[in-house]
């Protein structure tokens, strides 16, 4: 079992495949643009098995893949086939911005994947074009309808934003209603390589407090990190406050990039670098103690509160479309 200095569990492993997106949104995309790590430096399947094997047999027991976007990773099929026939992993799920996921659901869904979370930042379409930066609303909603056909459990992630769509709180109440679906709000995070921009930030605490005006808010058993909701009409909402209420204590999550460092914290650039453990021997499983100890490393530099909110780290350098969300 890994336990970090604060003594919380660590049985959540999130992993980012790629560093790669068809997408360009206005909360993750930096304005100078992106400088992507050449392949060769990146780890390969085996890698990431090996890697998540390792975690498992610590005590993960949910993996999450991510990127930039995972299902641009060629080999995203059999890296979710291998990762769920681990033994002792529980959960295996995936974020992504839907682009590829209509032709992939059911062969997802047969590899072993159990989860899905979408993207959909807005249910206009212009709007979803603007802050998505390349994304189409029609081809996301039409693979959110092949997810949930193909038996996926599928939730909406939704980035609140002021000025952008905060005007769509409503209709995304009915459009968890109309679909039969989750929909949770996430804040604003410095994360784009441009710092803080307030102009943006949009708590959830204050679209609990703009939606219970018209909705009644009935409490629902948390999930991780969302509190969540419903409402008489059968309204799921989510909702995730990074940046104004911010849920260190309960954070049970260790993060892989697609380069092999093993990052305890997504607020920080503070990394384990597995890479040259994987490339110094042949894998067996004798050769694993060093990437346990990495873990154990990794854990226990896991920090007791979000170092940019109250460390003063720097956030202008992170990048959340690097490092898995």
């Amino acid at each position: 079992m890994l336990t970090d200095a604060s003594g919380r569990i660590i049985d959540y492993l999130r992993i980012s495949v790629t560093d790669r997106c068809d997408f360009r949104c206005v909360y993750c995309h930096p304005p100078a643009g992106v400088s992507h790590r050449r392949a060769s430096t990146l780890l390969d399947t085996d890698g990431f098995v090996r890697i998540a094997r390792v975690g498992v047999d610590l005590g993960v027991r949910r993996i999450r893949l991510t990127g930039g976007e995972p299902l641009l990773y060629a080999d995203i099929l059999p890296l979710v086939g291998r990762l769920a026939a681990l033994p002792g992993l529980e959960d295996l799920a995936l974020t992504t911005n839907g682009s590829h996921l209509g032709a992939l659901a059911l062969p997802l869904r047969r590899a072993g994947l159990r989860r899905v979370n979408l993207s959909i930042d807005s249910l206009q379409p212009e709007r979803f074009a603007r802050i998505s930066r390349g994304g189409d609303l029609a081809e996301t909603l039409r693979a959110l309808d092949e997810a949930r056909r193909a038996g996926l459990d599928v939730k909406i992630n939704t980035v609140a934003l002021e000025g952008w769509n905060a005007d769509e709180l409503d209709d995304f109440v009915r459009f968890s209603v109309e679909r039969g679906v989750e929909v949770r709000f996430i804040e604003f995070m410095p994360l784009c390589g441009q710092g803080w921009n307030p102009g943006l930030f949009l708590g959830a605490p204050e679209i609990r407090r703009r939606l219970s005006g018209r909705h009644l808010l009935r409490p629902l058993e948390p999930e991780g990190v969302a509190t969540r909701f419903t409402t008489p009409t059968g309204a799921r909402l989510g909702f995730i406050p990074t940046m104004s209420e911010p849920f260190c204590n309960g954070c049970r999550s260790i993060r892989l990039t697609s380069w092999g460092g093993l990052r305890p914290c997504l607020f920080s650039n503070r990394e384990v670098d597995l890479r040259p453990l994987i490339e110094a021997d042949g894998g067996g499983r004798d050769a694993d103690a060093a990437l346990r100890d990495a873990f154990a490393r990794a854990a226990l530099a896991k920090p007791e509160r979000n170092p940019v909110l109250f460390a003063g780290e720097d956030a202008a350098s992170l990048r959340i479309r690097s490092i898995g969300g």
